[in-house]
């Protein structure tokens, strides 16, 4: 796959757009054109064998062609993953096949940007970790500064901390 983020990022979107999206109790099959491969497997012929494992070679292709099936990497879905920390998703599980997946519970960054929104809190963009915006009152000093690095790990009850060098962490959420 040429483009793997990108891919990943329209199989978010696709997900997030798809109605009523649940998480599943067990784990569903594979989607047909891989059952086709996979069925192969049983033919006692190999002659047959052999053709069916052609012809299910060539829906599967069609199928990743056609985007019908998109196949991801794992370092792909980890990188999704870290990418979507702190946002918050429909409760499906979308990388996973019925295991649990290891939870993020921190991220570090470059930060890009530091501005005030019109309450006077802070928003940190992080590279490649979008914007946070600080929910507590707190005054920083110092302030954190773009090339600076910050940190941002999971609290109790779906709240974040950003630490950002300095004396105190700040309570933050996920803008975008």
């Amino acid at each position: 796959m040429d483009r793997p983020l990108e891919s990943v990022t329209l199989v978010v979107a696709l997900a997030l757009l798809a109605p009523g999206a649940a998480r599943a109790a067990e784990p569903k099959p594979a989607p047909e054109a891989v059952q086709h491969v996979l069925d192969c497997m049983a033919e006692p012929s190999d002659a047959k064998r052999v053709t069916c494992y052609d012809t299910a070679a060539a829906r599967l292709r069609d199928a990743l062609k056609s985007g019908q099936i998109v196949a991801l990497e794992h370092e792909a879905i980890m990188a999704a993953r870290r990418q979507a920390f702190g946002l918050t998703l429909p409760a499906f599980d979308l990388f996973g096949r019925g295991d649990r997946p290891e939870p993020i519970v921190s991220i570090s960054a470059k930060i890009e940007g530091v501005s005030r929104d019109r309450d006077g809190r802070l928003v940190v963009t992080l590279e490649g970790q979008g914007a946070w915006r600080q929910t507590d009152v707190r005054e920083l000093s110092p302030l954190p500064r773009p090339g600076m690095t910050a940190s941002v790990e999971r609290g109790a009850l779906g709240s974040y901390f950003m630490d950002a060098g300095g004396p105190f962490k700040m309570r933050v959420q996920r803008d975008r």
